[in-house]
């Protein structure tokens, strides 16, 4: 008597299930059919075994050769490129050349779309870029149309607020006539930085997907970025590693 006629025999006779059999033996029940029916069972076992050791079913059998082994890391970046807001400028902003440590990026990064931490290396870029243009009226994004656009929110909001500081008739209607023909006159850099985060990020995805890299001037590039979490803080490095920025590690939400 063979082995699988002896396991379904002593089996059947003590009422076993296959399912309590391998639930006993901690095993899966596709074992317990295989070890008692190998030819009817031997596929599901294959299937069952090649994604226990995370390779193919062609690779278990040997019918094509096995993928080069991918790094851990690898893995998780190809991974968070896949479910990433803005795939290439993730891709972008974890190149070793531009991220001090890609190993802890990725865990900050974690499952999420758009995390914390990138928000703000992204908010970075903005108010960078945005600084650039005030300084020089010169631009590779359409921040003349970003701006255009918002304007006249931001004037809005500013007339608002001047109504609650003590300043003279004259002075309120000086700064306001500086704020209808000056946007930044509007709010702070920052401010305004945040409010055209989506369609900054936007812009630089698309130029990034179609291989435009004419924005290595308003980024102030070469950059080097990492995280102190000793400080919870995003440290931004010039080529030669010295420290020019540090960036809280703070919720960035557009604004209305």
């Amino acid at each position: 008597m063979s082995v699988a006629e002896m396991l379904r025999k002593n089996r059947e006779e003590k009422k076993i299930t296959r399912e309590d059999l391998a639930k006993k033996l901690s095993i899966p029940v596709d074992i317990i059919a295989f070890m008692e029916d190998p030819v009817s069972s031997e596929e599901s076992v294959i299937s069952l075994l090649a994604e226990a050791l995370d390779i193919t079913v062609e690779v278990f059998k040997g019918e094509v050769p096995p993928e080069p082994e991918i790094p851990k890391e690898e893995k998780k970046k190809v991974e968070a490129l896949k479910i990433a807001k803005f795939p290439k400028i993730r891709e972008f902003i974890l190149d070793p050349s531009r991220c001090e440590n890609t190993g802890k990026a990725l865990e900050l990064f974690g499952d999420q779309e758009f995390s914390l931490a990138e928000r703000n290396v992204i908010l970075y870029l903005s108010t960078t870029a945005l600084y650039h243009f005030c300084d020089t009226n010169t631009s590779s994004f359409a921040f003349d149309e970003y701006l255009f656009k918002l304007h006249g929110k931001l004037l809005s909001d500013f007339e608002k607020a001047l109504q609650n500081l003590n300043l003279s008739e004259q002075e309120k209607e000086d700064r306001l006539g500086n704020a209808r023909s000056n946007v930044f006159a509007c709010d702070t850099m920052e401010n305004i930085a945040i409010r055209v985060l989506g369609q900054f990020a936007a812009e630089m995805e698309q130029k990034l997907a179609v291989e435009i890299y004419d924005f290595k001037e308003d980024l102030n590039m070469p950059f080097l970025w990492g995280v102190n979490e000793d400080l919870m803080k995003i440290e931004i490095k010039d080529d030669n590693g010295n420290v020019k920025d540090e960036i809280k590690l703070l919720d960035v939400k557009e604004k209305a």
